[in-house]
C-alpha cells in the first residue's frame, strides 16, 4: 500500500542543495510566474516536478535519500526541460521492488515513446539507462511506469555526442529541384527517430544552411517536410543571410512529418540558403519547385504541347491548262432483261408431321407411321383422327385406338404423350384389303 513518506531535515538540505545546482530562475514580469529552468544534464531528483499520478513520496536510508514509488500506472513529469544539446540517453538511478519497466514518453502519459528502461528487482539502488528518440529544445517528459514497483531517486540526461567534422569532406553539391535531406546540410542530421528517420532539429537559435546552391530553371517556391509541437510555427528562407529580409515563410502546424509550401518571387543564379524558425521545429527535407513555363496547350489536341508554327512552302508555278478533249459519242443504252421470276416460297412445315410407310401382307395391309415435333415447344397429349372409309384397322403398336361412330381416334400411351422439340416418335397400324395413301385423310391435333 502506498504512503506519503516523513521529510526529514536532511532530504531538505539535500534537496536545497540540488536546486541550488541544477536549476535556474529566470527573471520575469512580477504578474507572470516562470517557473524554474532544468538541467537535464546535471541529474535531477525525481522528486522535484510538475504533477504526478498515484505516485508516493518514500523515505529510505533516512539520513542520504528521498525517493519516488511508482507502480503499474503511475507516473510523475517535468515541465519545460530545455535538452539545447540534444538527447542520445536516458539513465534513472533505480531499484525496483519486483521487475518493472519506466516508459520515457513525450507531452503526456500516452505521449510519442522516447525510451525504455528496464529494472531489476533488488534492495540496492543502481543506475539503469536506454538509448532514445533523439529530441531538442524544451520539452515536457513523463516517467510512467507500466509493469512492477519501483523506488526513483533521480535521473540525468546524455547529450547528443556532435559528429566531427572531415576536413577532406568534399563540398556539398546538390540539385535543389530534387529532394535535399537536411542531414546534407551545414548543422543538419545527426537525430533519428524510432522509424531510422533522419531530421534535423532547429530553432530560434539554431538554424540549418547549405552553400552554393545553383537554381539554375528559377525559383517559385520551397516544399518543406517538417514537425513541430507548436501551431503557430512559422519557417522562413533566407538567401546569402541569415539576417536578410525572408524570401519566402511557410506554416508548419503539424506534430507528424507533413509538407508545405514557402512561395517566393522568382530567384535564379547561386545563393546560399538559410532556414530559420520562431519555434523548434524536426526538419526532415525540402525541394526547389523550378520557375520554367508552362507550355501552350494545343486546344485540339489538350495532351499535347502546340506545335511550332511551319513556314510557308513556296508556291508551285501553275501548269498551262490541258486543252479540252473531243466529245466521246454516248453508247446506245442496253435492252434491259427481263426480271427473273419469284419463285414460290416453301410452305412451312407443320408443328406435328405424319408420314406414313405401306407395307403389302396378301390380304391386308401394314402401316408405319412417324410422328414428328417441328416446332420449338414440347407437344403433349397429341391426338389424330382418321375416317373408316379412308382405312380399316384391326390391331395397332404403340398407340391406343378408339372409335367414335365413323372416325379412329388415335392417341398415346404414358411413355411417349410428350414429343419433344424435334423428336420423332413411330407408330403402327394393321387393316384388311387394300389401302391408297393417297385417299387417307387426317387431322393431328
Amino acid at each position: 500500500m502506498k504512503r506519503k513518506g516523513r521529510v526529514v531535515f536532511s532530504c531538505i538540505i539535500a534537496s536545497a542543495v540540488f536546486l541550488m545546482q541544477n536549476v535556474t530562475t529566470i527573471a520575469a514580469d512580477p504578474l507572470e510566474y516562470t517557473g524554474p529552468q532544468l538541467d537535464p544534464y546535471k541529474g535531477i531528483e525525481a522528486e522535484l516536478n510538475f504533477g504526478t499520478s498515484g505516485y508516493a513520496l518514500e523515505e529510505e536510508d533516512v539520513w542520504t535519500r528521498k525517493v519516488i514509488c511508482l507502480e503499474k500506472g503511475d507516473y510523475f513529469y517535468v515541465n519545460d526541460v530545455n535538452f539545447d544539446k540534444g538527447l542520445s540517453k536516458l539513465k534513472i538511478n533505480a531499484r525496483g521492488g519486483t521487475p518493472a519497466i519506466i516508459e520515457v514518453r513525450r507531452d503526456k502519459e500516452d505521449g510519442r515513446l522516447l525510451g525504455e528502461i528496464k529494472i531489476n528487482k533488488s534492495k540496492k539502488y543502481d543506475n539503469f539507462a536506454c538509448p532514445t528518440d533523439d529530441i531538442y529544445g524544451k520539452n515536457n517528459i513523463y516517467f510512467v511506469c507500466t509493469m512492477g514497483t519501483c523506488y526513483i531517486d533521480a535521473w540525468i540526461a546524455e547529450k547528443k555526442a556532435p559528429a566531427k567534422e572531415d576536413i577532406n569532406k568534399p563540398p556539398v553539391v546538390v540539385n535543389p529541384y530534387e529532394t535535399v535531406e537536411t542531414e546534407t546540410m551545414e548543422n543538419g542530421g545527426g537525430f533519428y527517430d524510432r522509424d531510422g528517420t533522419e531530421y534535423s532539429p532547429i530553432s530560434d537559435m539554431k538554424v540549418v544552411s547549405l552553400k552554393n546552391v545553383m537554381f539554375s530553371k528559377g525559383l517559385k517556391g520551397i516544399e518543406i517536410t517538417a514537425r513541430t509541437r507548436y501551431y503557430d510555427t512559422v519557417m522562413e528562407i533566407h538567401l546569402d543571410d541569415p539576417e536578410s529580409e525572408p524570401i519566402g515563410k511557410a506554416l508548419i502546424r503539424t506534430p507528424d512529418f507533413g509538407t508545405c509550401t514557402a512561395y517566393t518571387s522568382n530567384i535564379t543564379g547561386m545563393h546560399d540558403v538559410y532556414f530559420t524558425v520562431n519555434n523548434p521545429v524536426d526538419f526532415d527535407y525540402w525541394r526547389a519547385i523550378d520557375n520554367a513555363p508552362t507550355p501552350k496547350v494545343n486546344p485540339d489536341k489538350p495532351n499535347d504541347p502546340e506545335e511550332p508554327n511551319q513556314p510557308e512552302e513556296p508556291t508551285e508555278p501553275q501548269q498551262p491548262e490541258t486543252p479540252e478533249q473531243p466529245e466521246v459519242p454516248e453508247t446506245p443504252e442496253q435492252p434491259q432483261e427481263p426480271e427473273t421470276p419469284q419463285q414460290p416460297e416453301e410452305p412451312a412445315k407443320p408443328a406435328l408431321e405424319l408420314e406414313g410407310s405401306i407395307t403389302d401382307c396378301g390380304n391386308g395391309y401394314q402401316v408405319n407411321f412417324k410422328l414428328t415435333n417441328n416446332s420449338d415447344e414440347p407437344k403433349t397429349g397429341w391426338k389424330i383422327t382418321m375416317g373408316k372409309v379412308d382405312i380399316n384397322i384391326k390391331d395397332s403398336w404403340c398407340v391406343n385406338i378408339e372409335e367414335d361412330d365413323n372416325l379412329y381416334v388415335i392417341t398415346p400411351q404414358g411413355w411417349n404423350t410428350t414429343i419433344a422439340p424435334g423428336q420423332t416418335i413411330e407408330f403402327g397400324i394393321r387393316g384388311e384389303g387394300t389401302l391408297n395413301e393417297d385417299t387417307v385423310r387426317y387431322m393431328i391435333e
